[in-house]
């Protein structure tokens, strides 16, 4: 039974473990292109704590800010243009417990109607209607991020 757990690190790299976090019915995928996201919010399956391949999916969801605002930290603090984050929230408090930073899935993007973008003068998030191809916020992403981190 540990022989395993001992072995996986010397031929596969770490292995990071989370605690478990009861009573959670969905979780919130959220797609950010530094200051612009796409929202998904994804519900578990019954008799399931995973969200990820349940299929049950709402992409008009509208997010508390704070979850935003979580990812937006997120993203500040891996020092990226754009990220995709699975980020839960129990007893007010968000917890990050999947990200992807180089590849990532852009189903939510793509089939979303609608994204949210950061405003700096009043620190909300306004949502706005999608009017634009995926490409256009990775470009965006990068070039506020190399403008601002140089």
């Amino acid at each position: 039974k540990w022989k395993y757990r001992k072995l996986y690190p010397k031929y596969h790299g770490k292995v990071i473990l989370q605690e478990m976090i009861e009573g959670l019915d969905h979780d919130w995928k959220i797609l950010i292109f530094y200051d612009k996201c796409f929202v998904l919010k994804r519900y578990t399956r019954e008799n399931d704590f995973r969200a990820s391949g349940s299929g049950n999916f709402i992409y008009d969801a509208v997010p508390p800010h704070r979850i935003l605002n979580f990812a937006y930290e997120v993203i500040d603090k891996l020092n990226v243009p754009f990220a995709s984050l699975d980020i839960v929230e129990k007893d007010g408090k968000c917890f990050l417990i999947e990200y992807q930073t180089v590849h990532f899935g852009l189903i939510t993007a793509l089939n979303g109607t609608k994204y949210f973008e950061l405003n700096k003068l009043t620190n909300n998030w306004d949502q706005k209607p999608k009017s634009r191809e995926v490409d256009y916020f990775f470009a965006d992403a990068v070039v506020k991020f190399i403008e601002e981190k140089g």
